[in-house]
């Protein structure tokens, strides 16, 4: 079951977005899978959902941050900015690792969704054995 309280998720982000955030397609999903949602369910919604964006529509840019050294790499943008405000983090996972998520069907799904971001990114076709 995809574990993350959207609700909790979206509410956090309000004040960093100046906005209530749209639901509809939560709701839709929702009246599809209930609360029983599975990671290979969310995963055949890609990338349509809000969430699961593809990144390299978002090139040319001049610095990509990388969500496995985020934390080092958001000190580029305090530099930019001249503060010490901290990363705001919403939408982490639990203390599950992260890999336990991906079977071989979902591995697949995410790697032809991505492969775009995959080859500029520079990361495995096979997620279990990345580096990240």
């Amino acid at each position: 079951m995809y574990e993350d309280d959207i609700k909790k998720v979206l509410e956090s982000s309000i004040p960093y977005f100046h906005q209530i955030p749209n639901t509809d397609w939560h709701n839709t999903v929702m009246k599809e899978h209930g609360n029983n949602l599975s990671f290979l369910s969310f995963c055949k919604k890609l990338p349509w959902l809000p969430l699961g964006i593809e990144q390299h529509h978002y090139l040319p840019v001049d610095k990509r941050l990388k969500m496995e050294t985020l934390d080092k790499d958001f000190k580029f943008i305090q530099d930019l900015l001249g503060t010490k405000e901290p990363l705001y983090k919403f939408n982490c996972t639990n203390n599950k690792p992260w890999r336990s998520y991906y079977t071989s069907a979902s591995k697949k799904i995410i790697y032809q969704t991505y492969k775009k971001d995959f080859k500029l990114l520079g990361y495995s076709k096979d997620i279990n054995n990345s580096s990240i």
